[in-house]
Formats: structure tokens, sequence, C-alpha cells
């Protein structure tokens, strides 16, 4: 039986590099082929029977050789994300899940110390606060940052540093600074 991809360990670049290479031409052609494949306890299941001309295009050797990337692809479209095509479908930009809560982990249970993990940016137009101990799932930071006014949602500085063109609020989520405010 093959290794378990740990899901837990993926991050949105992960997702974004599975989505635009071969895994991703792998999954359209699994489509083509009428089987789909999913993703159950970090390994990925191909379901459905595949056709005599799948072996002639040694569509399972390939799809043997991406494994990783395939099932981190199949995970990511199952958890939400998409990909929006240029009118001439001649490229295309990743989209990420609209809301924290499409993640998987978006805060972990306490079973990592009770630090929650969060992608580089999500969508929180209320403005509510970081929960204390949150690190960036891309580069494990604990600087987060918003619009003052009008707040569209949370990044991380380092992924997602502001621009300047308009006023921002800063929270720090590190253990230090945890302490020292109590």
């Amino acid at each position: 039986m093959a290794d378990r991809i740990d899901m837990d360990d993926v991050l949105n670049d992960d997702r974004r590099a599975a989505l635009t290479g071969p895994a991703m031409a792998l999954l359209i052609e699994a489509d083509h082929y009428g089987v789909q494949i999913r993703v159950e306890d970090g390994r990925p299941i191909l379901s459905g029977k595949l056709p005599p001309e799948a072996g002639e295009t040694q569509f399972l050797q390939r799809l043997g050789e991406c494994r990783r990337a395939v099932t981190i692809a199949a995970d990511s479209l199952a958890l939400g994300w998409k990909l929006e095509w240029s009118a001439d479908g001649a490229s295309c930009r990743v989209l990420a899940p609209a809301r924290p809560s499409d993640y998987r982990n978006e805060i972990s249970s306490g079973q990592r110390g009770g630090t929650g993990r969060r992608p580089a940016s999500w969508v929180d137009t209320e403005g509510k606060p970081v929960p204390a101990g949150t690190t960036c799932r891309s580069c494990r930071g604990h600087l987060w940052w918003r619009e003052a006014v009008r707040p569209q949602g949370w990044r991380c500085r380092a992924c997602h540093p502001p621009t300047g063109a308009v006023p921002v609020m800063e929270v720090s989520t590190a253990e230090a600074d945890l302490s020292a405010a109590a």
C-alpha cells in the first residue's frame, strides 16, 4: 500500500503548484476516462474502471510518478480550491476557498500546543480579531494586518505585505507577545 501523505503539512504553495502542473492534467485526463481520483486518509483512490486506451497512454504509470502532487490537487479541489481560466484559455489563476472555514484544520484542536494555523489571507469583513497563537500556514509567521477602515480580511505580513495605500492595523500572535500581554 502506498505511503500516506499528511495533508495537514501541505502548504498553500504546494496546492497552487499541484493545481497548475502535471497533476492537474492527470486529473483532467482521469475525468476524460470516466474515473475520479479522491483522497482518503492521505492516499489517492481511483474510482471507476479505466478503459483500455488508458493503458496505451501509460496513465497509471504517470499517475504513480506524480502521486503526491495528484493527491494534493485532488484534495485541494475537494476543499473548494478552483482554477479560473482566461477568456482565451491560455492562462489560469488559482483561487483558494473564500472562507477560512473551507480549509482543513483552520484552527487546530489543541493537538499542536494550542496554536492555530490559518491561510496566508482570508476574508473577514467584520474585522474579528485573529485568535491568539495563530500562525500562517504558508510561512509560519505570526504578524497579521488588515485595513483600519472597512476591513476586507486578515493577511500575513510576510506573505502579503501591505502596499501603504491605506492605513492598516497590525496584530502579532507570537507566543512572546501573548505572555507579555498577560
